[in-house]
């Protein structure tokens, strides 16, 4: 066997190799005799046929850059290595180029051009040069090691690589190539730690189940960092607390192409907690007493040290509200105690009185409309001193902003007057905790001309956090109770029902109110005491967003139950699922889908009613986008041609269907901080993201009409066909809840039957005149 003890320093050995970058975080030796050789291009070959700059005749663009041999990765993984680029120029930097040195050709130009022509053109060439590429020598060598250290970390010892810049007559281009000699990939024969044998039992079976590497695996540094890292973890978790190793070692069998590893850990002692201090610092706010602040600990005296929980410990105290900053040390008691530590918590606390006036912007829940209102608000963010919150609120809004930019639409107004209750903690079962929340809330809302809706409602939540290893890491129980009491609603009937020309728009008119009627009938029949609703809802959802407004990686799946509890006329069960998925594609570049399924089952649909915002609708900003708001639903013919009366946006706005399937895919494109911009204007760009998007979905079973032909007689297929298509991009500006944006959006197929019209969209005469603008706040999903 060949060996060699190579430095961190060595030029084959730069940063992104394994040796150095796990002697980043642990350090790295590898025993190893193969250098790789580069191979520099001949400047009598090469460098007099090669095409000069326009810009500088004594300098050479790279027009062009090709790999060659590269079996096992992509030219574009190995691009991304490169910090030599091609020379690539906007059209507009195409265009000014091509006149100004076409113009300096001629003789006494200025005469023929505007005043400063000439000049402007420089200055905007100048400004444009860093879309230039020069060749340079030393900048190749260093792609070179880049690209012989990405190979390393594969396992790719051997690797050689050379490179030539020559001229292309054919393409007039000088194309920079790199020859690569890839060699064999060494697989891994002996994984040897030490040190681990002193190691608690408790912790062993937990360091066993962590070392995923085996003999005959490809060398992959991913891989290898990943189990250190995952050791050192358990052992930081489990009371190791001066945990550590020395530099791993790789010794390399260059004959046999196999890699030895062995990694050297020190353990130390192993400590437990024992005492935990705070200390506040309390800005002139209340005290959160200490109880409240050790029930927020994931670990205790007596507690082995744990570093997640200490994390964990901190988060948990940042999320009461209540502090500006946490922070958590922990140290020895004394030189001589080499087994327990003590934790001191350190807190500062934030402002927590707050009187508020505005304007605001929102998205509502049920709908997700993009909400403008102003509001009064008063806020006290520890009212007891266990860090309980109570917000009293009076607003008034416009919902659904985008209907500003509807011909025939107006945003509905609704005033609200409210207080919110949250207590962070009331009880500790296991791994889990149990919060309150409150609501009381009164609102006045117009329904349709002369139907006006007053709501009172009382709310009560407890949401529960669930161990955040789980799928699903958090549920919530919640009670409804709810007056709702419909005001004038004789005088609307009478006016909606004076438009009728036929029996049959009289019976269809009856229909459309029979829900508001049940609720009118209600309070004609009872008190004003007793509550139109009573519900119950669970949920179960799992989280494993990046990021709340804007989140790159992970999903949130949620699954979730209303049920009437037997009080009341809302009598209904309503079962929901609701699916979101994100995945980065690169650093600016995020695939997001969604997908949501919901039923109700409607107990009695004569004498009793479902709520506005329990019902489905599909259509508007942060659904179907290429559908005016709540204006798309699967239905058949005949109610599409009876239904145009004079009041069919009270029924497209007010009453919704049974089913929902929906679903989107979305591509959201961050623009970035453009090279030849000033720092501020940079960053004004940085705040700017693009969005291309396909939503697809449909309601179903319409609670407009009672007579059930219009869907009894449904097939399965008929869910499948009647799923209607749009597709669009879309503008934003980050704020600090997500963008602000602006989508585009053209229905494709629309599965109505609409005689005359063509269920493909595009197909239809001034098919552009379908399309639909959606202003929104935040992303749809």
């Amino acid at each position: 066997m060949d060996s060699m003890l190579l430095h961190n320093d060595l030029k084959n050995l730069q940063s992104k190799t394994l040796i150095s970058k796990i002697n980043t975080v642990f350090g790295f030796i590898i025993i190893f005799l193969s250098f790789s050789t580069i191979e520099l291009p001949s400047q009598e070959k090469g460098f007099k046929s090669l095409y000069p700059s326009i810009r500088n005749d004594e300098l050479f663009e790279i027009n062009q850059i090709v790999f060659e041999g590269n079996r096992n990765f992509t030219d574009e993984e190995l691009m991304g290595l490169l910090s030599e680029q091609t020379s690539k120029r906007n059209k507009i930097h195409e265009f000014v180029e091509f006149y100004y040195f076409n113009f300096k050709k001629i003789k006494n130009i200025n005469k023929y051009l505007p005043p400063g022509t000439m000049a402007t053109f420089r200055k905007t060439l100048e400004r444009w040069s860093y879309e230039l590429r020069f060749y340079d020598q030393t900048k190749v060598e260093s792609d070179i090691e880049q690209i012989k250290s990405f190979y390393n970390q594969k396992g790719f010892h051997e690797v050689k690589i050379s490179f030539s810049f020559l001229p292309d007559e054919n393409s007039k281009k000088n194309v920079l190539k790199f020859i690569v000699n890839e060699g064999k990939q060494y697989k891994l024969n002996n994984i040897i730690y030490l040190g681990l044998d002193s190691v608690a039992s408790d912790v062993g079976g937990k360091l066993k189940g962590a070392k995923k590497l085996r003999k005959g695996n490809f060398f992959l540094e991913d891989e290898i960092v990943n189990e250190i890292r995952v050791i050192r973890e358990i052992l930081l978790n489990n009371g190791y607390y001066n945990c550590n190793f020395e530099t791993p070692v790789v010794t390399l069998d260059t004959i046999n192409k196999l890699d030895s590893l062995t990694i050297i850990f020190d353990i130390g002692n192993r400590y437990k907690i024992s005492s935990i201090v705070f200390e506040d610092s309390l800005m002139g706010q209340k005290l959160v007493t200490n109880t409240m602040k050790s029930r927020q600990m994931s670990i205790f005296p007596g507690d082995w040290y744990s570093k997640k929980a200490i994390e964990e410990s901190r988060q948990n105290l940042q999320t009461l509200g209540t502090f500006e900053f946490v922070s958590i040390d922990t140290a020895q008691n004394s030189e001589n105690d080499d087994s327990t530590l003590a934790i001191k918590v350190q807190t500062r606390y934030r402002k927590q009185n707050e009187w508020g006036a505005g304007l605001y912007l929102n998205r509502t829940t049920y709908d997700y409309f993009t909400n403008l209102g102003a509001e009064g608000s008063y806020l006290n963010r520890n009212i007891g001193g266990i860090a309980q919150s109570l917000s009293t609120f009076i607003r008034g809004e416009f919902q659904d902003i985008s209907r500003f930019f509807k011909k025939d639409l107006k945003p509905e107004t609704e005033f609200q007057i409210g207080a919110n209750y949250a207590q962070p903690l009331l009880w500790k079962i296991k791994n889990s905790k149990v919060g309150l929340a409150g609501q009381g809330l009164f609102s006045i809302s117009k329904i349709f001309t002369d139907l006006q809706l007053n709501t009172a409602s009382f709310q009560i939540r407890f949401p529960t956090k669930l161990p955040a290893w789980t799928y699903f890491n958090g549920m919530s129980f919640d009670l409804l109770l709810e007056w709702q009491i419909p005001i004038n609603f004789d005088n609307a009937l009478k006016t909606a029902l004076s438009k009728s020309k036929s029996e049959a728009d009289t019976q269809k008119t009856l229909d459309n109110f029979r829900i508001y009627q049940a609720l009118n009938s209600f309070y004609d029949k009872n008190s004003g005491f007793n509550p139109t609703s009573f519900i119950f809802s669970f949920s179960i959802f799992g989280d494993s967003r990046d990021d709340l407004f804007n989140p790159t990686n992970g999903y949130f799946t949620n699954l979730s139950i209303d049920s009437w509890l037997g009080f009341g006329i809302a009598k209904y069960i309503r079962p929901q699922f609701s699916h979101n998925f994100f995945t980065s594609l690169n650093k600016s570049t995020v695939f997001a889908v969604k997908s949501r399924l919901g039923y109700i089952y409607w107990k009695d649909d004569k004498d009793s009613y479902i709520p506005a915002d329990r019902q489905f609708y599909t259509g508007g900003a942060n659904s179907l986008r290429g559908w005016e708001s709540r204006h798309l639903r699967y239905t058949t013919m005949s109610i599409v041609n009876d239904t145009i009366n004079g009041y069919n946006n009270f029924i497209n706005d007010f009453i919704g269907s049974q089913m929902i399937i929906e679903g989107s895919f979305e591509i959201r494109w961050r623009i970035g901080r453009p090279r030849w911009a000033s720092e501020t204007v940079a960053d004004i760009f940085n705040l700017f993201v693009m969005t291309g998007f396909v939503d697809w979905g449909n309601t179903f079973h319409w609670l407009a009409f009672s007579n059930k032909k219009y869907y009894s007689s449904m097939k399965a297929i008929d869910y499948l066909t009647g799923l209607a298509i749009s597709a669009g991009l879309g503008i934003g500006f980050q704020t600090p809840v997500g963008p602000l944006r602006v989508d585009f959006s053209m229905p494709f197929y629309d599965p109505t039957p609409i005689e005359g019209l063509n269920k493909f969209v595009p197909n239809r005469t001034s098919s552009l005149k379908y399309s639909q603008i959606h202003l929104g706040l935040g992303y749809a999903f």
